[in-house]
This record gives C-alpha cells, sequence and structure tokens, in this order.
C-alpha cells in the first residue's frame, strides 16, 4: 500500500542521509562530521563526556539549531545519567505546553539509523543541524512492474538525493572508544 512504501523510502533516505559513505553513495551527515569527544568507555556515556561533545562545538554553532541526534538504545542510557547533585541532566518536556524533551538544554531528535554503543562507534551527533544541506532532485517515483514479477506485480520506488555538511565545525560526533 502507499503509506507502507512510503514509510519505507523514508526509512531508507533516513539510512543513507545518517550513514552514507559518499563513495557512489550518499553523503550521510555522521561519515561526514568530526570527532568532537571519544569516550573512555566502549559500553558507557557519561555526564561529562555529554557536556565535553557539547564544547567542543564553537559556541556560535550552540545556540539556534543545535540538538543531539542520537537512537533509542543510546538514549536509554543517556537518560540514565545524573548529575553530581542526582538530578537526571534528561527532560521529559512537555508537548502540550509546546516544551521538547531536551538534554542540557538543546533538542533531543531519535534517529535509529544512528549507532547504538559499542567499540568505535559514534553515537551521539551534536551541533547546528541547519549545515547538513539535503538536495532531492526532482521528485520521487514510483514504478509498478507486472512483467518481472508475474502473476504478481512488485512496487518500486525510487528518489535522487545528495547531502553536505557544509561546516564541519558546527556538528561533531561522540565515539566509543
Amino acid at each position: 500500500s502507499a503509506p507502507l512504501l512510503g514509510e519505507r523510502m523514508a526509512r531508507i533516505v533516513s539510512s543513507k542521509l545518517t550513514t552514507g559513505s559518499g563513495s557512489s553513495d550518499v553523503e550521510g551527515i555522521i561519515t561526514n562530521s568530526v570527532a568532537g569527544v571519544t569516550a573512555a568507555s566502549v559500553t558507557a556515556v557519561t555526564a561529562d563526556e555529554i557536556i565535553d561533545l557539547t564544547h567542543s562545538v564553537d559556541p556560535a554553532y550552540r545556540v539556534g539549531n543545535a540538538a543531539f541526534i542520537i537512537n533509542d538504545s543510546t538514549l536509554e542510557a543517556v537518560r540514565k545519567l545524573k548529575d553530581g547533585d542526582g538530578n537526571y541532566l534528561w527532560q521529559m518536556g512537555n508537548y502540550q505546553a509546546g516544551v521538547p524533551q531536551n538534554l542540557l538544554g538543546y533538542n533531543v531528535v531519535v534517529n535509529q539509523d544512528m549507532d547504538s554503543i559499542a567499540t568505535a562507534k559514534m553515537t551521539i551527533l551534536f551541533g547546528d543541524m541547519s549545515y547538513f544541506y539535503v538536495r532531492k532532485v526532482g521528485q520521487p517515483a514510483i514504478y509498478i512492474a507486472g512483467e518481472r514479477f508475474a502473476p504478481d506485480f512488485g512496487i518500486l520506488g525510487y528518489i535522487r538525493l545528495d547531502g553536505m555538511l557544509s561546516n564541519k565545525a558546527a556538528i561533531k560526533h561522540f565515539v566509543q572508544a
């Protein structure tokens, strides 16, 4: 059905724009950003390391569109972090009042295409996301292929796009040891 095809295409686009290699592929935001912090552990993230990640980005890029991008399993670990007074760094927010969830006062975007916590994985992005540009060429195309899949038919979707991080100082990533 159309909604399922649209969702499938959106998930592929998200994957490519997040982790694409740029070598005969879409340039992804992770592969084009530079490391801001390398964790001390392969299996954990600390509150201090997240603070270090925010400060690895120039102050000019920590305002406006600055946000964290993180997958759900890493977010679960981050939500358990507390400051020295025992207060959680994570703030749930109130969507009815227009207050988004935040971490250290910055918006948090959950992107399942980000890596989970593991050795040498880039698990968190932080910075001004307006410096990552996406170029989409034309409209998505949908084809119905009856002959190839006879007696059934196949529905194929096609979209042309690319991404580019225009300023590597604006977005940094967190790398597990």
